[in-house]
């Protein structure tokens, strides 16, 4: 996990602005901004790199342990109409986890290699961008309950490098090896979110969302020897179906910034802090081991994690 102090001090700086009074007063027609700060950890299945023989003859696998990053969403939108609005959004995760062995047993197999090593480390990349645009309909409830239901459409990119590099080799000239997926993705999405006002100022809020997407998932492997590039195994992109769901569960804080008109259009901030999950199923695809028989794996990618973010609301007459 990255530094506490590191993402301590973000938090706080976002949490340094000040305002008073009640966001929930402003006009509904008009446009909003903002920003939140991901510490996200992303989830796979397909992380293990290395098998060794045990002195009990049992067998002892190795995973990469993937760790916290720092990713960021961006969003905006129109407000319009009887409580409809337009939602542009951006996510983007770029994450980097690593692992080594020293092995002190000759009977050891290591990952797309498939050879004996003295001694190995192994990297794995997840970087993820999500952008999707949804109309939305909210609904109130005795000024406490609110449910907005929205759909739209929705791209993602998922790229994931798994790299694993050999410092001594018994048996093989190959001496590093990285097997590369890509999926791109397009399809309908879906979303809904349930809030609670506690306070004037204070809310719950829960949101669950799916896309479809229909996408390409390409996967090839590199191998190198001494540093230099020796041959590649480009396997034929397949055209897949890929689901996607996610949950959000978090709490807001909301104060006007401003009034003008007697129509009461005036500005607003909105600070949100929760957790997030969310899966894409069968969205990566790896190379499994050394041999000359097209060999992968396919499994899910997803990530968990808290957000914090700050938007901008602003209501004309």
């Amino acid at each position: 996990m990255k530094s506490f102090l590191k993402r301590s001090a973000i938090g706080l700086a976002v949490l340094g602005i000040t305002c008073s009074a009640n966001a929930s007063m402003f006009n509904s027609h008009g446009y909003f901004i903002g920003v939140e700060g991901l510490s996200l950890r992303p989830m796979n299945g397909d992380l293990d790199w290395f098998y060794v023989n045990t002195s009990s003859g049992g067998e002892r696998i190795g995973a990469i342990s993937t760790d916290h990053d720092w990713g960021w969403r961006l969003f905006g939108g129109l407000k319009f109409g009887d409580n409809e609005d337009l939602t542009l959004s951006w996510t983007r995760l770029r994450s980097s986890s690593s692992d080594s062995e020293d092995f002190d047993a000759i009977g050891n197999n290591i990952r797309f290699v498939d050879t004996s090593a003295t001694e190995a480390r192994a990297k794995v990349n997840f970087d993820l961008d999500e952008v999707y645009g949804v109309m939305g309909h909210t609904i109130n409830f005795n000024n406490l309950w609110s449910l907005r239901v929205a759909g739209g459409l929705t791209f993602a990119r998922i790229d994931s490098d798994m790299k694993v590099s050999l410092d001594s080799s018994n048996a093989s000239d190959v001496s590093s090896a990285t097997a590369k997926s890509r999926l791109r993705g397009w399809g309908p999405r879906a979303e809904a979110d349930v809030g609670y006002r506690l306070n004037p100022n204070f809310a719950l809020f829960a949101n669950g969302n799916t896309s479809l997407l229909v996408a390409d998932r390409n996967t090839s492997v590199d191998f190198f020897s001494s540093g230099d590039f020796t041959h590649e195994y480009d396997f034929s992109g397949r055209n897949v179906v890929v689901p996607k769901l996610g949950m959000r569960l978090g709490v807001s804080y909301s104060c006007m910034m401003g009034q003008a008109g007697s129509e009461g259009a005036g500005t607003s901030v909105t600070i949100a802090a929760g957790w997030q999950v969310e899966s894409y199923i069968h969205a990566i695809e790896r190379y499994q081991t050394f041999n000359d028989l097209p060999d992968t794996t396919v499994s899910n990618f997803g990530d968990q994690g808290v957000f914090l973010g700050i938007a901008f609301n602003s209501g004309w007459m």
